[in-house]
């Protein structure tokens, strides 16, 4: 080959490289700018980070609460449930109100007979006190003491 022919080869390529050296200027840039939004996402990936840890922590706060509250409703229901079992239902109440004014019933009846058998006896009393008064007046004129 010619040189004039090696020289224009050179010459183009030296336009080429020009040109790639262009665009990799370009792209350094690029890059840069590119670094520059890394760096900036990276401190704020680290402050959500933080505020995660944050959080997680919080999170893990409420979880033993809340595990404690699970732990007092599992108390809270066993308790119901044994105040349930001994406790008296509007049925077993009514039962109870029947039974009792059964009774109710059965002491007035009973306290009306008490009344009567209390008036017999002092009737009885009475008459007896009588008979007996009568009795002292008739000893001596039979003769008895």
């Amino acid at each position: 080959m010619k040189e004039e022919n090696i020289v224009a080869i050179l010459n183009s390529h030296t336009e080429e490289f020009k040109l790639i050296h262009e665009v990799l200027e370009s792209h350094g840039e690029e890059l840069r700018s590119h670094g520059e939004q890394l760096r900036s996402h990276g401190e704020q990936l680290a402050a959500h980070t933080k505020e995660f840890q944050s959080i997680h922590k919080t999170l893990q706060s409420h979880e033993k609460q809340l595990d404690f509250l699970a732990l007092k409703v599992v108390e809270h229901d066993e308790r119901f449930d044994r105040i349930e079992e001994r406790m008296a239902t509007k049925d077993d109440v009514r039962m109870i109100m029947s039974s009792l004014d059964e009774v109710l019933v059965q002491m007035k009846k009973r306290d009306q007979e008490m009344a009567m058998f209390w008036h017999a006896f002092r009737r009885h009393e009475d008459r007896i006190e009588i008979v007996e008064c009568d009795i002292k007046k008739i000893k001596p004129k039979v003769g008895l003491r």
